[in-house]
């Protein structure tokens, strides 16, 4: 999600929030968000006192995006408007490799890598920029991560990464609640396990064409989610 535009409105968030009771809102130590301002807006009025930390799978998206828009510039052969983009299908078979954390790759991807940087310096210095960015997260605490955020702000300064403008600004507005990951009291929070089981939720909903009868998703949810801990649904007739 665009972390600077959220179509959802902020009262939902809020109201949520309001429902569970001060003395609840009190008890939230630390709160994990995907970076949207109606998150931000509901957390801050509510669960000021929490420490708020953005999920680390929804910053490093965001992180790549910059390295994505280097790699499809580089892509087109013609300036875009002037005649239908040709595309290097080396460089496009790459996609992936290139989003990689570099100590994922196998030798045969890091060799196919360093020819195409040979090739396109640009890419290269954008993917060594998404790598160092990748060390805020990989560092052991938050000085760790702000060298890494230090050594992404020299690449950056050579003025050749303009796709990066964007990650620049986005660091810049949530850099608090990114370095948030690394304090002691976070203990590197994340509501990816949460994200997972919602996805799996989603496509059962989908696969069924939707669900007529609770206490059929609740008992298929279960069986597709060990993790999930739910109280025994009510008693339902069944539907087909």
């Amino acid at each position: 999600m665009d972390p600077l535009q959220d179509p959802h409105p902020t009262f939902t968030r809020s109201a949520f929030l309001a429902a569970q009771g001060h003395r609840w809102c009190r008890g939230v130590q630390v709160v994990v968000s995907d970076g949207s301002t109606s998150y931000k807006a509901a957390i801050d009025r509510h669960l000021g006192h929490a420490r708020h930390v953005l999920d680390r799978f929804h910053v490093v998206r965001w992180f790549a995006a910059g390295l994505t828009l280097v790699r499809r510039n580089t892509q087109r052969r013609e300036p875009r408007g002037q005649v239908t983009p040709a595309f290097d299908p080396e460089v496009f078979r790459a996609r992936f490799a290139l989003v990689r954390r570099g100590d994922t790759l196998t030798d045969a991807d890091r060799e196919r890598l360093d020819q195409l940087f040979e090739r396109h310096p640009r890419i290269a210095a954008g993917w060594h920029a998404l790598q160092e960015l990748y060390g805020l997260y990989l560092a052991e605490d938050r000085d760790g991560a702000l060298a890494a955020l230090d050594r992404f702000c020299d690449l950056y300064a050579t003025g050749e990464l303009p796709e990066f403008h964007h990650v620049v600004d986005t660091i810049i507005a949530w850099g608090d609640e990114i370095l948030a990951y690394h304090d002691p009291t976070v203990d590197r929070a994340s509501n990816g396990r949460l994200d997972r089981t919602n996805n799996k939720l989603q496509v059962l909903r989908r696969v069924a064409f939707g669900f007529t009868n609770r206490a059929n998703f609740e008992a298929r949810g279960i069986l597709a989610c060990p993790a999930i801990r739910s109280s025994p649904p009510r008693p339902a007739a069944l539907t087909p």
